[in-house]
This record gives C-alpha cells, sequence and structure tokens, in this order.
C-alpha cells in the first residue's frame, strides 16, 4: 500500500468509527472539501464539522461500505462504497438504481490529503 492508500484508509477507518475529530487530524490544515450539491468547506474544522453533520442528520458517511482506496494515474486516491441507508438508499429504491459514493483524495507536496471530493455516482 502507497503512503497515498494509507493516508485515504486511516481517514476512512476514522470516518467508520465516528471518530471525527480524529479523521480531521488525518488532513492538512487547508484541506478544502468539495461536496457538488452544497459546494466548498474549508479547513480540518470545517470537514469535522460536516461529517459530524451529516452523522447527526442519518447521512454519514459512516454507514457507507467502503472499497479499499484505489491509486489513480492522476495522484489522487478514489474510494468508493455502496450508498448508505436512508437518504442516498431511499432515492436509489427509487429509482430503482444503485447509487454508489465515491471520495478522491487529492495531495499536498508533503503527502497530507488536502482535497477531498465527494460525488454519488
Amino acid at each position: 500500500m502507497s503512503a497515498k492508500t494509507e493516508a485515504a484508509a486511516r481517514f476512512i477507518d476514522c470516518v467508520r468509527g465516528k471518530q471525527f475529530a480524529d479523521a480531521a487530524g488525518t488532513l492538512a490544515e487547508d484541506v478544502v472539501l468539495t461536496v457538488p450539491q452544497i459546494g466548498d468547506i474549508p479547513g480540518r474544522g470545517g470537514v469535522e464539522t460536516a461529517l459530524r453533520m451529516a452523522s447527526e442528520g442519518g447521512r454519514g458517511l459512516e454507514r457507507v461500505g467502503w472499497s479499499a482506496p484505489q491509486e489513480q494515474a492522476d495522484g489522487t486516491v478514489l474510494v468508493s462504497g455502496k450508498a448508505p441507508t436512508g437518504a442516498l438508499g431511499l432515492v436509489a429504491k427509487m429509482l430503482r438504481k444503485r447509487v454508489a459514493v465515491a471520495i478522491t483524495c487529492g495531495f499536498s507536496d508533503d503527502g497530507a490529503i488536502n482535497r477531498l471530493t465527494i460525488a454519488t455516482i
């Protein structure tokens, strides 16, 4: 496992355990989380708050069945999984489609995750 995939795996492991402060601690100080439906959320504190709020609202990423991180040709790491139950699961059921969630992790020169993009696919 490369350093990048290990970093992404640590982040996901913390999210799975609902250890949101620890998850944010695995990120670069100037990290930016992009959620297409919401926009950009800057900083570790912003990411921690977003993770906590999503979890409390029943839409937490800890409920996703995540795959092993995969390093991409462009240097990013992709982690994907099946959609959690709740709002996304209900939409998928109504549309009779399987909805998956993907997180793309970008990295700074020193190897810290400095960019997270979450999208449904």
